[in-house]
């Protein structure tokens, strides 16, 4: 408000709708769902960039500290002692963002923001006709394709997180 000299009262007509407008225009262009053929060329990135076959994506999510609006309580607190959103975020091999979700409040879980997503729907519903499962490079069985992610999210077919080492070293 300071900087712009435009009282908040206007800005907050005018941002979600310019926000808006910009989305509408570029997410066909940098946004889009990949269709089959786009997952088995970001499946390829990550087989040669990263030794990573069937690998499809790198999903995590990020807790950005703001100061949120005074009516919205406690409801952006979170553990840390403070206000956050969350960013959910899926990468290909070559770091560009092919998904992602921001505005959930910091009280919930990168599990719990997933759970809640658009990305966890389309692939519960199978809309986005990932590739069929291949056998890995030497091998007969056919596995899934997958998104890595870390240890916050739940694990299933598609979803691959590291395996805990808890006990064993």
């Amino acid at each position: 408000m300071y900087s712009t000299r435009i009282h908040e009262s206007t800005i907050s007509r005018f941002v979600p709708e310019v926000c808006h407008a910009i989305y509408k225009v570029l997410k066909i262009e940098h946004l889009s769902t990949p269709d089959r053929k786009d997952w088995l060329v970001i499946a390829e990135e990550f087989e040669t960039s990263w030794q990573f076959p069937n690998c499809i994506g790198a999903l995590d999510g990020r807790h950005i500290k703001f100061r949120a609006p005074i009516s919205a309580g406690s409801y952006y607190y979170n553990y840390k002692g403070d206000h956050f959103i969350v960013l959910l975020a899926m990468a290909d091999a070559k770091y560009k963002i092919i998904y992602c979700n921001v505005g959930a409040n910091g009280r919930t879980s990168d599990g719990g923001v997933f759970r809640e997503s658009g990305l966890f729907k389309a692939m519960s519903s199978g809309y986005l006709l990932f590739p069929q499962n291949r056998p890995l490079s030497g091998r007969v069985l056919e596995v899934p394709y997958v998104i890595v992610v870390d240890d916050a999210f739940p694990l299933s077919s598609r979803i691959m997180k590291p395996f805990p080492c808890r006990g064993f070293i």
